[in-house]
């Protein structure tokens, strides 16, 4: 009994200890399916390195080496020669950072930069128009003009049957009215044309041309009577070659007539009816000419106008083409520059004190014709020192009158910052190993016990500075068809391309982003 209980008690255990391992088995199942699905999106996650769209400062920088010295007097100078209109100061005055000086006659200059700005403005509002594309009452308006010429052109076809019709009229009584009474059997084959004249080979000519004719008005008919659904162009030349050839009958009968003179068969004034009546006839025939040459000339005319407003509206429905905003971009951009260019000699035309100081001498007389890059003044400064430094061309465009420079000292360490301000660009090129670059003149904004002459000065020349615009690192930023793009991580996950605008680019390789991007986008600049 008691081993029987026991083989029973030892048979329960061992179930349960498969049931358990059983369960285990599949938590642990369950638990490894969950991991790899977190791993394999962790590691999707993983396949790219990212940096997000960030807002900062940027400014662009000229990163240039120098040495102090002692600060002695600024002499200025104009760029471009011409007739001085002011003078502001005297000897003695005390001047400040940008306080005018000296100017010439900038007039002429003037004009022209409101010129340019005027193009530029416009030209800007094409580019939105494009960019924006049609309106619906632009739409509207163009589909009108469209309507307005259909309706133009069947006034001009109808017109042109009308002028036709005349033109046949004034034929058929030329013919048949004002000179068949000059022929027996006029509208026969062989008609007969009885006055007497001395020149036979005219009267066998009019004749023959009025045996023509006749034909020619019996098959005129007929097509005049189906115009409307013919084509209106053959029936036009054929109406002229008729017109033409009644012209030249008339002509012909006029000098026969003219060459009349009254004996026992007819009267001189039976020779003036015929006169007349030729004469009448010729100048039906001359109107009919006129008339149908006009109309013809109106018709082609609509023609012509419709199909232009047929293609302005296609134009207009189907919007600007990316090659039409370029374009347009292009130049907007090159009247800004032309804008930016008489911004910078208007400038120029203004000698403007860089430093803060005392006039020692001043040249310029007003109306008097100054040299370019003569001296016009002089300013001592009150710092101590200053630091000269020489910039290449390449970096030259980016440093003005007024920027504000960084400058660290050997002797203090590169945490030292002692604040500076260029207070002069020599607009004369000098040659360092063969290489053109122009010396620039800074000034610190306070004074320093520490600063020496002598010491070695390292310079950050900032311009242009941008406070918290969008920022990228400028490694990312990659150029296809000729447009700059950048590849983005999606919500989703998703990598994707984005076309973006750039701005300026700071020394450290940030790039600014003036469109295409958004505050906190990540932006793919590697792959793992």
């Amino acid at each position: 009994m008691s081993n029987t209980f026991g083989h029973a008690t030892i048979f329960l255990m061992k179930k349960n200890i498969f049931k358990t391992r059983i369960g285990i088995g599949v938590i642990v199942f369950v638990a490894m399916l969950i991991l790899g699905t977190i791993y394999a999106k962790s590691s999707n996650r993983a396949l790219y390195a990212t940096v997000k769209v960030d807002r900062v400062n940027l400014a662009e920088e000229v990163v240039v080496s120098g040495r102090v010295k002692s600060a002695d007097s600024v002499n200025l100078a104009f760029e471009k020669g011409g007739r001085v209109s002011s003078v502001y100061v005297k000897v003695g005055n005390q001047v400040s950072p940008g306080m005018s000086l000296v100017s010439v006659d900038s007039g002429e200059l003037l004009a022209s930069y409101r010129g340019a700005q005027a193009n530029a403005l416009a030209e800007k509002a094409r580019l939105d128009e494009l960019v924006r594309g049609p309106r619906k009452e632009e739409i509207a308006v163009s589909e009108t003009k469209v309507k307005n010429a259909e309706i133009e052109l069947v006034e001009a076809e109808r017109d042109l049957v009308n002028a036709l019709s005349d033109a046949y009229t004034r034929s058929d009584d030329a013919i048949r009215n004002r000179t068949e009474k000059l022929f027996i059997n006029p509208r026969s084959s062989s008609p007969d044309f009885y006055i007497q004249t001395s020149d036979s080979r005219l009267k066998s000519m009019i004749e023959s041309q009025r045996a023509i004719i006749e034909q020619s008005l019996v098959a005129w008919k007929k097509t005049l009577d189906i115009i409307i659904s013919e084509n209106n162009d053959s029936v036009t030349i054929d109406t002229k070659k008729n017109l033409a050839l009644v012209k030249n009958f008339l002509d012909n009968m006029s000098l026969a007539v003219n060459a009349m003179t009254p004996n026992t068969s007819v009267t001189q004034a039976e020779i003036d009816g015929y006169k007349t009546d030729i004469s009448t006839a010729r100048t039906g025939i001359n109107t009919a000419i006129e008339n149908v040459s006009l109309v013809e000339g109106g018709l082609k005319s609509q023609q012509v106008a419709l199909e232009l407003a047929q293609n302005d509206l296609a134009l207009i429905q189907s919007g600007s083409t990316p090659e039409q905003i370029r374009a347009q971009q292009s130049k907007y951009d090159q009247m800004v520059a032309t804008v930016e260019n008489y911004q910078a000699q208007l400038a120029k035309t203004t000698i403007v004190s860089p430093i803060q100081g005392v006039v020692t001498n001043v040249e310029a007389k007003v109306g008097e014709i100054f040299s370019a890059n003569t001296i016009a003044v002089s300013v001592i400064s009150e710092a101590e020192f200053h630091i000269e430094v020489n910039v290449p061309e390449s970096d030259i465009p980016k440093v003005s009158v007024g920027n504000i420079a960084e400058i660290t000292l050997d002797a203090y360490g590169k945490d030292e910052l002692f604040p500076s301000r260029v207070i002069l660009v020599d607009p004369a090129e000098t040659i360092i190993d063969g290489v053109p670059t122009y010396k620039v003149t800074l000034q610190f904004v306070e004074k320093d016990s520490r600063v020496r002459s002598g010491m070695t000065a390292n310079i950050v020349i900032k311009n242009n500075p941008r406070v918290g615009v969008l920022s990228v690192p400028s490694r990312v930023i990659f150029e296809k068809e000729g447009s700059k793009y950048v590849r983005v991580l999606s919500y989703n996950k998703e990598v994707i391309e984005k076309k973006v605008t750039t701005g300026i680019r700071a020394s450290n390789g940030a790039q600014e982003i003036l469109s295409g991007l958004s505050d906190g986008e990540e932006v793919v600049f590697a792959t793992k």
